[in-house]
């Protein structure tokens, strides 16, 4: 019974022991650890001064003129700093192999003092009790002694302890309106007041003001520069604001002409016109070029405008599209006539094809204008560009010559040189075109007539046909074709009866024109009409035929236009079309000539 009772102890101690080891498999432990640095604490927050401000949020500009103001609060704030604890928490795992060894000598142990395996009858009550306390001891060591699992990980606890020092704080939060706020403002110019406005502030959102609809504001002269003063006023806060004219107003140029040309280079000539524009049409103003050019904003790109047919303006800006304060003028725009876009597709190129255009009309008084003489001069460009296939560089256009200016023109091309480039008679096509007022002169000879030609001088200022004739002529080409867009009417020039004692045979004609309309010449001449007939435009006098050019001009390109190739298929094109539309529109005769050799190839295949 002895031996049972010990068994049954030691069978208890081992049970206990095992339930500790189910228990103790794991565990937990925390800890409080204080920071080295110490941190502000927001829960101290103490208002030292509070402040309300407008700060602008948007500030004008001309295509949204607005103020617009955010109200705020600009605040100064007291904080303690002080040290923080945070509490972690740290998971431990047993050590296997030490319990393993804790359990056997723990076992060794509770066996010598309780069973009788052994001789323990030897040891006494105490040293048994000493013997399987310390046994349970070396068990219990082997339990509790762990090892952390992983690292300590935050408990999402914190506590602020000891007070280093105080920290302050400059800050911004919007103001939140309450029952009874209001805000004042008042818009100012030059001392006068335009607007005064006393308004329930909206919650939540920026205070704007629409500055032009407020003060009224719609057009200013460009030399008024005044700006604008804004002045708010909120819960004893006033705030001024002063506004350049230029940051609420777009500068404009409007055109004061019946119309103007819109060029994509600030220099005159024929090919750079982008459109007309009628009066009171309006660009947006990027800069001024010079004292004769504005560079303006249409339809999103640079264009130039001329000076003298515009004001400069201040002008609203707001939801205003590129080209929706364009006027259409009384003249059309170059492209809106089916003559003008509407080319044979069998265009080639002819890189060493040569056109020399020379385009006089305006006239001063008492010789009558040519009105059409910058759309003639934009009509042949194009159609010797996009039919005959000549490169744009090698298209000279010449506009509105003085006699010196027509005179170095001629002397100087005895060998006509583009680019470098000498006129090759294999090579080269030249056509020359002009555009303009002749007149028989002295000795019975043909002149043509400068824009600076003044019949009351003694020096008429006229330049000899015979002089152009002979430069024509000395041009080595492969073909030669010139294009006389004139008559020589003094009704023509001056408005007044016809010459009586011009001839109207071709021989006078052919003496003019000397080898040019020599059927064996490699080229020719074309003439609007003969020498005692007006060359009329292609206006009728009821208005209700109107186009901007002469008759001629309209159906020497028309010819192309309708796959006339040839100088037989163009002459006859126009003897068929011209005399008839002159009888119907001026109920006179005209009847273009053409003189040289008609087999030459004008339009190439």
């Amino acid at each position: 019974m002895v031996f049972s009772c010990r068994f049954w102890s030691i069978k208890a101690m081992l049970s206990v022991l095992l339930a500790s080891l189910f228990f103790t498999v794991s565990c937990t432990t925390s800890a409080w650890i204080q920071d080295d640095e110490p941190v502000v604490n927001p829960e101290s927050e103490v208002i030292l001064q509070e402040t309300i401000r407008f700060l602008p949020k948007d500030m004008p500009r001309p295509r949204s003129p607005e103020l617009s103001l955010d109200i705020v609060k600009e605040r100064e704030l007291r904080y303690y700093e002080q040290l923080l604890s945070r509490r972690y928490i740290q998971d431990y795992k047993p050590r296997y192999g030490l319990m393993a060894a804790g359990f056997t000598g723990m076992t060794m142990g509770l066996a010598l003092a309780n069973t009788s395996l052994i001789n323990s009858d030897s040891f006494s009550g105490r040293e048994k009790v000493l013997l399987n306390m310390a046994s349970l001891a070396i068990g219990s060591a082997s339990l509790l002694a762990m090892k952390p699992d992983g690292d300590p990980r935050p408990a999402d606890e914190e506590r602020f302890i000891q007070r280093t020092g105080i920290h302050i704080v400059q800050d911004t939060i919007p103001y939140v309106p309450v029952n009874g706020d209001s805000l004042r403002y008042t818009i100012m110019r030059g001392g006068d007041t335009l607007a005064y406005r006393k308004n329930a502030v909206p919650e939540g959102e920026p205070f704007t003001i629409h500055l032009l609809e407020e003060s009224g504001l719609q057009e200013l002269a460009h030399s008024d520069t005044t700006g604008i003063v804004v002045q708010v006023d909120f819960r004893d806060v006033e705030q001024t604001y002063e506004l350049s004219v230029r940051s609420i107003m777009q500068e404009y140029v409007v055109v004061r002409a019946e119309n103007t040309a819109v060029r994509t280079a600030p220099v005159r000539i024929t090919g750079n016109i982008i459109r007309h524009a009628g009066s009171e049409s309006q660009f947006p103003l990027l800069r001024i070029e010079d004292e004769q050019w504005f560079r303006i904003l249409k339809r999103g790109d640079v264009a130039y405008i001329q000076s003298d047919d515009t004001e400069l303006l201040w002008k609203p800006a707001e939801n205003l599209g590129f080209d929706d304060r364009i006027i259409q003028s009384g003249q059309p725009v170059f492209g809106d006539l089916d003559i003008e876009r509407n080319v044979p597709d069998h265009r080639r190129v002819n890189p060493e094809g040569i056109a020399l255009v020379i385009i006089n009309g305006q006239y001063a008084g008492p010789v009558e204008s040519k009105p059409f003489a910058e759309r003639t001069g934009e009509l042949a460009r194009y159609y010797f560009s996009q039919v005959l296939g000549f490169y744009s560089d090698n298209i000279l256009i010449y506009e509105n010559l003085t006699e010196q200016q027509m005179l170095n023109l001629f002397e100087n091309s005895d060998s006509l040189m583009i680019g470098g480039r000498q006129v090759s008679m294999d090579e080269s096509d030249i056509v020359v075109y002009y555009y303009g007022h002749a007149k028989i002169g002295q000795h019975d000879r043909l002149f043509l007539l400068p824009v600076d030609y003044d019949p009351s001088e003694r020096n008429r200022k006229m330049v000899s046909f015979d002089e152009f004739v002979t430069v024509v002529e000395q041009l080595r080409s492969r073909m030669t074709l010139v294009v006389m867009d004139t008559d020589w009417t003094t009704q023509s020039v001056f408005g007044d009866t016809l010459d009586a004692y011009v001839r109207s045979n071709e021989e006078r004609m052919k003496e003019f024109s000397g080898s040019l309309a020599d059927p064996g010449f490699h080229g020719g001449i074309f003439w609007a009409a003969q020498p005692t007939q007006q060359s009329g435009t292609y206006l009728s006098p009821d208005g209700r035929i109107r186009y901007p050019y002469d008759i001629f001009t309209w159906y020497f390109f028309k010819a192309m236009q309708d796959n006339s190739k040839t100088a037989r298929e163009i002459r006859d094109y126009l003897d068929y079309n011209v005399p008839f539309t002159s009888r119907r529109l001026h109920e006179r005769s005209q009847n273009p000539v053409y003189l040289g050799n008609t087999g030459i190839q004008i339009v190439p295949d």
